[in-house]
């Protein structure tokens, strides 16, 4: 991930025994200049997404441990943890090419010229 920057991290459940609940999600192990914030699987949905966003001087050690991804709901009063391990993030300086736009969708073509 480039430095300054925000990538979507897209979560899924699957759910068992009827459960329909939320599902608290957490992104943990996250070294200084990484940061996702806490989110929330609705009730009766089976999806997600969270940004994970790093800082514009992000460092990420070469000891970081993996980042791990918790789940957590409440059944029947017990809360239930589910957690799964992740790999080592890694951030870049970013490019010399930056492209923004104020559409919400852009459709690019191959072999297709800009007017």
């Amino acid at each position: 991930m480039s430095k300054g920057g925000a990538l979507p991290v897209n979560v899924s459940a699957e759910r068992f025994d009827e459960f329909d609940g939320p599902i608290e999600v957490r992104l943990e192990n996250l070294p200084p200049g990484l940061s996702a914030p806490v989110t929330t699987i609705p009730a009766g949905e089976l999806s997600t997404t969270f940004s994970l966003y790093a800082e514009p001087n992000a460092a990420v050690p070469t000891d970081a441990a993996p980042l791990k991804l918790t789940a957590r709901a409440l059944i029947d009063g017990t809360e239930m943890k589910r957690e799964v391990g992740g790999g080592k993030v890694r951030v870049i300086d970013p490019g010399d090419i930056v492209t923004t736009t104020e559409q919400s969708e852009v459709t690019i073509r191959p072999a297709a010229r800009c007017a």
